[in-house]
């Protein structure tokens, strides 16, 4: 197997905002997202299927109250390469071996989300950090073509005699993408002739870096250290005995972990549910799970059981995706409070 080791040859970044932070300073003042649909779903929720005019009225002072709540603070969140982006990275033969790594101004960039599936196109909401002039559509596949949103380029010169299987098997694997971003208010709409909605996201910055070798190939800003890799993580290489590819096996069930950081996350947006309804006190959950790590069903019990703070206690907690597991559906106990 060839050795692992690039050299960063040439970095184009987009100017951010002057700031006096370190890259590592403002990752820890930021919150690490596991599931992005739930920063991103009040900016997009609708309130139309709702059966009568109070349940409307909760439904949008709700996403009203989140939205308020994200846009107070920072987010992390980790990509994959992918040709939608937001990190696209292609490997490149000539002259010399070399990768070519483009991240795009966008947390959903080909695939924008709807209102609810099967919605008009017209009605899709792009999440960017730089908003193009115009953003085309190709019927059939539904291809977008927003243009030029590219904020960080950087080319990484690779061993001589490298392949591209060897490329795709030894470094593609480990790269990640970290954003710091924030969410901001406002919906501008671009495009001639249809419409399309774009929610525009402060990128605060980000850095791309393989997760194994520990190698930086973009940051904004510089980061004051080192990047050390997990020597505990047995996915890396170096890390493994016999040096066994990498398996994706599911876990036998819901890991416990994945889901004590997801309902923190659940419990960081119960605030609104008080300030809308004045109730406080415990509201234990019943969840139940799918394998595919989606929610099935909600119960809320307790004294607040059936009132508009259970209802909306058991919206939050629907609008969360587990981490998929093998085996039947999984049940999970959460001991919720709503405090004053």
């Amino acid at each position: 197997m060839m050795p692992r080791t690039v050299t960063l040859l040439l970095l184009v970044l987009t100017p951010l905002p002057a700031r006096a932070e370190s890259y590592e300073q403002l990752e820890k003042t930021s919150v690490p997202v596991i599931a992005l649909k739930r920063i991103l779903f009040p900016f997009v929720a609708t309130c139309d299927r709702e059966k009568n005019h109070f349940r409307k009225l909760f439904c949008s002072a709700l996403n009203e109250r989140l939205k308020a709540q994200h846009q107070a603070k920072l987010y992390r969140s980790t990509f994959e390469p992918s040709e939608a982006g937001p990190l696209v990275v292609r490997f490149k033969a000539k002259p010399k071996p070399a990768m070519e790594i483009e991240v795009l101004g966008c947390l959903t960039c080909k695939e924008p989300m709807l209102e609810r599936a099967g919605g008009d196109i017209a009605k899709g909401r792009f999440f960017l950090f730089k908003t193009p002039e115009e953003i085309k559509i190709r019927r059939g596949k539904l291809l977008y073509d927003l243009g030029e949103i590219g904020v960080a380029k950087a080319r990484v010169e690779l061993p001589e005699k490298m392949t591209e299987k060897q490329w795709t098997e030894e470094i593609l694997p480990f790269l990640r993408l970290d954003l710091l971003y924030r969410p901001v208010a406002g919906t501008t709409m671009v495009g001639k002739k249809v419409k399309y909605g774009v929610i525009q996201f402060e990128l605060v910055g980000h850095r791309v870096y393989d997760r194994c070798g520990a190698k930086v190939h973009a940051v904004a800003p510089k980061m004051s250290g080192k990047l050390f890799a997990d020597k505990k993580d047995m996915t890396c290489p170096q890390n493994q005995p016999k040096k066994i590819a990498p398996k994706k096996i599911l876990p036998a069930g819901l890991p416990k972990t994945a889901v004590a950081a997801l309902m923190r996350e659940v419990e960081e947006d119960l605030r609104a549910c008080y300030e809308m309804f004045g109730a406080a006190g415990e509201t234990p959950a019943e969840i139940l799970v799918s394998p595919e790590g989606k929610v099935k069903s909600v119960k809320v019990s307790g004294k607040l059981a059936s009132s508009p703070t259970a209802q909306c206690v058991e919206r939050l907690v629907k609008e969360t995706t587990f981490p998929a597991f093998a085996g039947d559906d999984a049940k999970v106990q959460w001991p919720f409070v709503i405090k004053n």
